[in-house]
C-alpha cells in the first residue's frame, strides 16, 4: 500500500507492511492522524502519522493478523467495517455476521461482542460529544461503553430500543436527540435518544419491485441536521427529506436493478452534493446535485469516495484516482 497525493496522485509514502489479498476497507480517523485497514487475508494494519526532524512519516502501530474467520460463507470474501472513535484512541472493527471488536489505538483488545445482522457489513457510530459506540443486534439498538466495551442502556431514562423488526441501517442526528432506523417494506422510524419512544414512521412509495423484499437500504444526515438522505435497495432510487417535515424534497430517477448489493450515502463536506454507491458487483457511483436538478454524474465501480477537503479519492477497478465535491475527476 502507499499514501498518495490527492491533488496529483503522486507517491507519498510506501504503507508497510502489505497485505496478501485485496484489502476491504481503509479508515482514517476524523484528525487524519491514524489510518486503519482490513484485508481478505484478515489482516488488520493500523498506522500513526508521526513527526520528527526529517519530516513526516507514516509508521505501523499494530498488525493483528487473524481476524475472525467466515465460516459458511462460499468464498470466505466478507469485509469488515471500521471506524474510529473521535478520540482516535478507540478503533471498532465489525463484520457481516454481526460479530465485533473494539480495540485501542495500539491494537490491544479491549472486548468482543457477538449479536445478529440482518446481513450486510454491520455499521457502527460513535457518539460524537462521547465514547459511546451505537450498535444494532438485530431489532435491538444499545450503547457499548469506549473504554471499557460494557453494553450501556440505549436511552437516558433506562432501557434499550428493541424495533418492530430487525434494523437494516441507521442514522443518527447530528445533534445527537434523533435516531433513524431502515427497515424492510421500505419502512423508515424515528425515534427519540433522550425517551426512546417512536416519534414517526413512514413508508416509501412501491416501485417496480414487490415492497415485501425491498428495504431502506441507506441513510445519512447532512452536517446541518435539515436534510436526510434516504436510498431503497431493490428500487434503487434516492430521496431527500427535510429532517424536521420528513417531507421528500427530491428524488432520482431510477437507477437500475441492482438487486442486493450492499449501499451507502454520503453528503460531501460542504453539502452541495449526495453521493450514492452500490457497492458490490460492479455496481456505479453517482454524485448528485438536488438542489440543481435531476443530473447525475455517474462513475463506474467505485466506492463512496473519502473526501480530506475538497478532494475525495477514488477506488476503482482501473485503480487509485481523485475527485472534486461536484464529481469532477482529477486524476
Amino acid at each position: 500500500m502507499a499514501l498518495l497525493d490527492a491533488r496529483n496522485g503522486e507517491p507519498l509514502h510506501d504503507l508497510s507492511p502489505s497485505f496478501s489479498d485485496a484489502v476491504s476497507c481503509l479508515e482514517f480517523s476524523n484528525a487524519g492522524a491514524r489510518l486503519a485497514a482490513a484485508g481478505y487475508d484478515r489482516k488488520l494494519v493500523l498506522w500513526t502519522l508521526s513527526k520528527d526532524e526529517e519530516g513526516t512519516e507514516w509508521r505501523s502501530s499494530a498488525v493483528l493478523e487473524a481476524l475472525p474467520r467466515y465460516k459458511g460463507a462460499s468464498s470466505g470474501r466478507v469485509g469488515y467495517s471500521l471506524a474510529w472513535s473521535p478520540n482516535e484512541q478507540l478503533l471498532a472493527v465489525t463484520d457481516g455476521y454481526g460479530r465485533g471488536r473494539l480495540l485501542a489505538e495500539d491494537g490491544t483488545l479491549i472486548e468482543t461482542w457477538r449479536g445478529e445482522s440482518p446481513g450486510g457489513t454491520t455499521k457502527v457510530i460513535w457518539r460524537a460529544d462521547s465514547d459511546r459506540l451505537l450498535i444494532v443486534d438485530s431489532a435491538t439498538v444499545y450503547w457499548r461503553h469506549g473504554r471499557t466495551g460494557v453494553r450501556l442502556p440505549l436511552v437516558e431514562a433506562g432501557g434499550e430500543l428493541t424495533c418492530p423488526d430487525p434494523v437494516v441501517v441507521m442514522a443518527v442526528h447530528p445533534n445527537g436527540t434523533q435516531l433513524v432506523t431502515g427497515h424492510r417494506r421500505r419502512c423508515a422510524r424515528w425515534w427519540s435518544l433522550n425517551s426512546g419512544t417512536l416519534l414517526a414512521e413512514r413508508e416509501f412509495p412501491p416501485d417496480v419491485f414487490d415492497p415485501e423484499r425491498d428495504e431502506v437500504a441507506a441513510l445519512a444526515f447532512d452536517s446541518t441536521g435539515k436534510r436526510l438522505a434516504l436510498s431503497t435497495r431493490e428500487g434503487s432510487i434516492v430521496y431527500v427529506l427535510d429532517a424536521r417535515s420528513r417531507e421528500i424534497l427530491w428524488e432520482s430517477e431510477w437507477l437500475g436493478a441492482h438487486f442486493w448489493e450492499a449501499m451507502e450515502l454520503t453528503w460531501s463536506p460542504d453539502d452541495s452534493r449526495l453521493w450514492a454507491a452500490f457497492e458490490c458487483g460492479g455496481g456505479d457511483l453517482y454524485c448528485f446535485g438536488p438542489e440543481l436538478g435531476k443530473d447525475r454524474i455517474t462513475i463506474e465501480s467505485s466506492p463512496i469516495p473519502r473526501f480530506g477537503g475538497s478532494i475525495g479519492v477514488l477506488c476503482t477497478f482501473e485503480g487509485l484516482g481523485a475527485v472534486r465535491l461536484d464529481g469532477e475527476r482529477v486524476w
